[in-house]
């Protein structure tokens, strides 16, 4: 009896990460261009992010290093860095004391070198696997009993995932931040069936 009348089933969820885009809102009068970066930007692998748990609080990790947006050397008039930004100088008037667009609602707007496409980068992946046990018992030919055990996130992974409500602003960031959770969730039961 209690070898029979057992159900094994199992359900993986997999999911590739979304697309998002970075923008630049620093010298942003009237609308926010796309970041334009001159030098590739550093993107971790999920498994070898850094770790910032020290400055921004628990599981909280680098999943994109920015190129440095100040010059350290202090020899840029602007202090930009510009081995690395673009973005503050507008196309028109080649300064950077200005904004990208001359007037407002997209107005005498233009596109500069470098300037990143939309959705070019994208967010980590997603899975989980859940497993459900359940055990049938005869107990009178009027009454079932079914015991159920249900494994969310059985194998424990952790999923990283991106805050990106406002964050892909990167004026003021050194790092797109990535936070992972997931715990393993067991459910147990029983049904009583008349």
């Amino acid at each position: 009896m209690l070898a029979d009348n057992w159900t094994l089933s199992d359900t993986f969820d997999g999911q590739t990460g979304t697309p998002y885009t970075e923008f630049d809102c620093d010298y942003a009068y009237t609308v926010c261009p796309r970041a334009a970066f001159l030098s590739s930007v550093a993107r971790h692998k999920t498994r070898g992010m850094v770790d910032l748990s020290q400055t921004y609080g628990p599981n909280t990790f680098s999943y994109e290093t920015l190129p440095n947006f100040y010059d350290q050397t202090g020899t840029s008039a602007t202090g930009v860095d510009t081995a690395n930004y673009n973005e503050q100088v507008n196309p028109n008037t080649g300064t950077s004391d200005t904004p990208i667009c001359t007037g407002i609602h997209g107005v005498g707007c233009s596109f500069v070198p470098g300037m990143d496409g939309r959705n070019l980068f994208r967010g980590p992946g997603y899975w989980h696997e859940n497993l459900g046990i359940v055990k049938d018992f005869k107990v009178k030919e009027r009454y079932d009993l079914q015991f159920k055990g249900e494994f969310i996130n059985v194998l424990n992974h952790a999923n990283t995932w991106l805050n990106l409500g406002g964050a892909n602003d990167v004026s003021s960031y050194t790092d797109v931040l990535a936070y992972k959770s997931g715990n393993r969730n067991t459910e147990l039961s029983l049904h009583l069936d008349f």
